[in-house]
């Protein structure tokens, strides 16, 4: 059984009048049985995981150690590896999804639609589930392929390579608003703040997606103590195949970068970063089976 199609949030009236609601009751599919398989079942060996130093494998062709699996690094911190294929998506596909899903008419009608049930709004904070219960995401501080100190330039190391983003963030539970109900399953609220670093771009475009000014935006950290973060950094790189576009996504939990360095902020609870992989697998295939559709119908063809 596909956990991940629930019982949907009716849309609202308004909702309903968005030329792209009834993409909303789209089923969620389960990715390939393959990616499933690495992430229902045990750990992969940590020995398989990369370090900040190794990174610059997810930009060589057919070098990652493994292409999906979970584990719990030595260090006691989190890793995970999700690629995905997308067979039929191109880069023009691509960039016309970076500026549609984040579009906040009909109440962020359209993020909804990416993940429905699971994806709430793609506002400040940025609201989803990740599989423990909703979290809350203030998105700033995003990077590109610099911060990783690459020895080439992406298309030096791969022809293919489209795209990369980088970006850290910290969470932590947080408790429902007065009178709002906590939710079946008992389901945990989560905050998360982005690193407190401005991030130069000029020399090159911001990652699809950002904002102009959201990468370069100092986030103000005043107001959010530091006990009870959990910190989570996320590197995803999108390259194109014969046939399609493939997307690596890496998240390390408990981690933050500082000074171009992976630093360990938190042990993590080995569960988290199970459910973390698996809805970042159910998110990239979603991705590529609803683009297409998506696409022709947004240029009026059937």
């Amino acid at each position: 059984m596909n956990i991940y199609n629930r019982k949907l949030p009716e849309l609202s009236e308004e909702q309903k009048k968005s030329p792209y609601a009834g993409f909303y009751y789209d089923p969620i599919e389960d990715p390939p049985e393959e990616i499933l398989n690495c992430l229902t079942g045990r750990p992969m060996n940590p020995e398989l995981s990369l370090d900040f130093d190794d990174l610059v494998k997810v930009f060589l062709p057919d070098s990652l150690p493994a292409d999906n699996g979970w584990c719990i690094r030595k260090d006691g911190t989190g890793y995970s590896v999700v690629r995905t294929f997308m067979p039929g998506i191109t880069e023009q596909m691509e960039k016309w999804w970076y500026g549609w899903f984040p579009d906040p008419g009909y109440d962020y009608l359209n993020y909804k639609i990416w993940m429905p049930g699971w994806h709430e709004s793609h506002g400040v904070p940025l609201i989803e589930d990740v599989g423990f219960g909703p979290m809350e995401i203030h998105s700033g501080g995003f990077m590109d392929h610099r911060i990783l100190n690459l020895p080439k330039g992406p298309k030096e190391l791969d022809p293919d390579y489209l795209h990369c983003v980088v970006s850290s963030g910290k969470c932590r539970p947080k408790k429902p608003a007065e009178g709002q109900a906590v939710g079946s399953g008992g389901k945990v609220m989560m905050e998360a703040q982005a690193q407190c670093r401005p991030v130069e771009c000029a020399e090159q475009a911001l990652p699809r997606g950002v904002a102009e000014g959201q990468a370069l935006q100092k986030c103000s950290c005043e107001s959010h103590p530091e006990e009870g973060w959990l910190y989570n950094t996320i590197v995803k790189c999108f390259k194109l195949y014969d046939g399609g576009m493939q997307t690596i996504s890496l998240n390390y939990l408990g981690v933050n970068i500082e000074d171009g360095r992976f630093v360990k902020m938190n042990d993590v609870d080995p569960e988290k970063v199970r459910l973390f992989a698996l809805h970042n697998a159910y998110e990239c295939h979603r991705m590529g089976t609803l683009l297409p559709k998506l696409y022709k119908f947004a240029n009026g063809q059937k």
